[in-house]
């Protein structure tokens, strides 16, 4: 029992740091489409803030990239997307980040060359402060 008290008394301080510093940002700030994508009506759907939110690339002159405006970080953005409307042809990756932002560019599977994402396009991103340059 002495020695669980012992880690809990160093692993709780611990925790509670990083819940300070981490989990706001997890918690507060919407993602928002800056550029590109579709060129009507691109949309941040299902939204849990930075951790895990879909983006609807919507409809009409459609694009290979885009940008997801960010809550704001000390050096950047880390962050995944997987196209879950058309994941056999098309693969969504991050190509860029700000402090405030991070890009995004849809690679067709078959050419591994940029493609424009297929209309209403539906993509799951989840992203994550760096915590160094």
């Amino acid at each position: 029992m002495k020695k669980l008290m012992m880690s809990l008394a160093v692993l709780l301080p611990a925790l509670a740091v990083a819940q300070m510093y981490y989990m706001p940002m997890m918690k507060y700030g919407v993602p928002k489409i800056a550029s590109g994508f579709g060129g009507t009506s691109p949309s941040v759907v299902h939204n849990n803030g930075p951790a895990s939110f879909q983006v609807n690339v919507g409809t009409g002159t459609m694009t290979s990239s885009g940008v997801i405006t960010l809550p704001t970080t000390f050096y950047g953005w880390s962050c995944y997307a997987a196209d879950v409307t058309t994941p056999a042809s098309n693969m969504t990756q991050q190509t860029g980040s700000t402090v405030s932002s991070a890009t995004f560019t849809n690679y067709v599977r078959t050419t591994g060359v940029a493609g424009n994402w297929p209309a209403s396009d539906i993509l799951q991103i989840s992203c994550w402060p760096n915590t160094s340059n």
